[in-house]
């Protein structure tokens, strides 16, 4: 079962978590099979709770397409909260970035 907890933000970087709202962001709404092949998740049981966990926390939404004489498509997009939070994780992970830099540098120019 899924573990979410909106005070913990390292769900974010369970396998496959940010990989899900890259592919929505950038390619817009897909399906499970789509998703399972395009971010190569080790098993289908991964991405399934990935899914559920997002889902929860309001980052993405799953839309069900219902054409009568056809079946039951379920697609995934990602909401305004999934965009804005894929914003802040590359902000943070840029700043993160820069002080590694920045920490190299120094470490340089003391030895």
């Amino acid at each position: 079962m899924p573990r979410t907890s909106t005070s913990d933000i390292s769900f974010l970087y369970r396998e496959g978590a940010r990989g899900i709202l890259v592919e929505l962001d950038q390619k817009g709404p897909k399906r499970f099979s789509e998703l399972y092949k395009s971010i190569q998740f080790k098993t289908t049981t991964t991405l399934s709770d990935r899914l559920k966990e997002l889902t929860k926390l309001g980052l993405i939404k799953r839309e069900i397409e219902n054409i009568p004489g056809k079946e039951i498509i379920i697609y995934y997009g990602i909401t305004e909260a999934g965009r804005k939070t894929l914003e802040h994780l590359r902000e943070i992970e840029k700043i993160v970035s820069n002080s590694k830099i920045h920490t190299q540098k120094t470490i340089q120019v003391i030895n």
